[in-house]
């Protein structure tokens, strides 16, 4: 359930999205502001009444700190059911999850102001990671970071490693094998400073 020192949730939109929905709200918390967004294919009645959304994120959802008290993430979500049927190509009965995302309301920082802050075998063992999902988004015909606005791509701590979180398969399509493409040279961006600070 939410922190009991949430005051207020507000401006809730519900998005319809194909067969999802995509639920959208802010709310403040010990004085900062938040927004989050929420996709669930079991959203598929209307939500007349604001306190409906907020009784059913609720009810449902379990609270993750990450690494920086700026981030939660409600996590256990289910992944509409053509992505889990493709994440889980051998086992179509598996359950895949994905995430509740909730950020900053203001000076939001993108996955290369973390990535530039890392020890150097933190910094190797996302690059790894980064590799790895990649490839797995290859797999399933998306291939998406949006290092910008963090809508994609989160890190999360899990027994002392960094672990990256994808978010959000199939809202849009970034290729980045394209080196014209501005995620991929964010990427970039970020090796080369990491490189400076640590290397050279």
């Amino acid at each position: 359930m939410f922190d009991k020192d949430i005051k207020d949730i507000k401006d809730i939109k519900v998005i319809k999205r194909k067969e999802d929905k995509v639920i959208c709200f802010r709310f403040v918390e010990k004085g900062k502001h938040y927004f989050a967004k929420l996709v669930h294919p079991d959203l598929q009645v209307d939500f007349v009444r604001e306190r409906d959304i907020n009784n059913y994120i609720n009810n449902n959802l379990k609270d993750f700190k990450y690494f920086t008290k700026m981030l939660n993430v409600y996590e256990n979500i289910n992944l509409p059911n053509n992505l889990a049927r493709l994440v889980n190509d051998s086992n179509p009965s598996a359950i895949s999850k994905y995430n509740l995302m909730i950020f900053a309301h203001s000076g939001n920082h993108p996955l290369r102001y973390y990535i530039n802050r890392m020890s150097r075998d933190d910094f190797k063992d996302i690059l790894c990671q980064i590799r790895e999902s990649t490839n797995l988004l290859n797999d399933i015909g998306v291939i998406h970071y949006d290092l910008y606005c963090e809508s994609n791509v989160m890190l999360k701590k899990e027994s002392n490693k960094w672990v990256i979180k994808i978010i959000d398969f199939g809202l849009s399509y970034i290729d980045l094998t394209d080196k014209r493409d501005s995620d991929y040279k964010n990427i970039m961006e970020s090796i080369e400073h990491f490189n400076k600070k640590h290397i050279i």
